[in-house]
């Protein structure tokens, strides 16, 4: 499987490694370290396939569900964080092995993107809600008095203002009521409370022979007076 390595780097160390550790050590995986290195340095020369499948999974490397194993991926991966992105590509201006090379690794499947520099998750797009999580396409939250949604087109948030039910116009004819204006999810909402210090003054006169009576319920604002 490494033929065409060969002409540029000698396998007959990494071989004869191999061998003896396959031959004489307990564990019949330790020859896939002289495999491992010699793939390394073939990258390095710009040969590079996927060895590891050719081992009938003796060779094998485990990846997370959420990744996939690449035997020469980038050494430079972008994220959604655009800042970090362009801090990489300044210092890769000058170009360098760093940059331009590979290794082997755990890499996000094609179409998604690591959500951030120090993430494992990879998303399909890169929005991010009010905490700072990832979204996926489709998913909708408000935010603040906005209802954003991370959309399929842009594959970024998208917000609009809430948008309010008409009101219908109210009139407060109760003793003791006024109208008050209310901020209520967002939106504005009339409603008619009491304020007691509205309420009108006594003017109930008694009969002689009858005292006056002063009632006061949940259901109305201001006292009920009766003789």
């Amino acid at each position: 499987m490494f033929k065409n390595c060969h002409q540029k780097i000698s396998p007959d160390p990494f071989y004869e490694a191999c061998r003896f550790d396959t031959c004489h050590m307990p564990d019949s995986n330790i020859g896939c370290s002289s495999l491992e290195t010699y793939a390394l340095m073939c990258a390095e020369a710009s040969i590079c396939f996927d060895w590891r499948n050719l081992t009938n999974g003796l060779c094998a490397y485990k990846c997370p569900e959420n990744k996939v194993y690449k035997p020469c991926g980038p050494t430079i991966v972008e994220s959604c964080n655009a800042g970090f992105n362009n801090k990489l590509k300044e210092q890769c201006k000058g170009g360098g092995a760093a940059c331009s090379g590979t290794m082997e690794g755990c890499f996000c499947p094609e179409g998604k993107i690591l959500f951030g520099p120090d993430s494992n998750t990879c998303v399909s797009s890169c929005c991010t809600g009010p905490a700072g999580e990832p979204k996926q396409i489709g998913d909708t939250w408000k935010s603040g008095c906005k209802q954003c949604t991370c959309d399929k087109d842009t594959l970024s948030v998208v917000c609009q203002p809430i948008v309010c039910p008409t009101q219908k116009p109210i009139k407060c004819t109760q003793d003791g009521e006024v109208l008050v204006n209310q901020t209520v999810n967002c939106c504005q909402e009339l409603s008619c409370e009491c304020d007691k210090n509205r309420c009108s003054s006594p003017t109930h006169m008694c009969e002689p022979g009858f005292e006056l009576k002063v009632q006061v319920s949940n259901e109305s604002c201001c006292p009920v007076y009766s003789c």
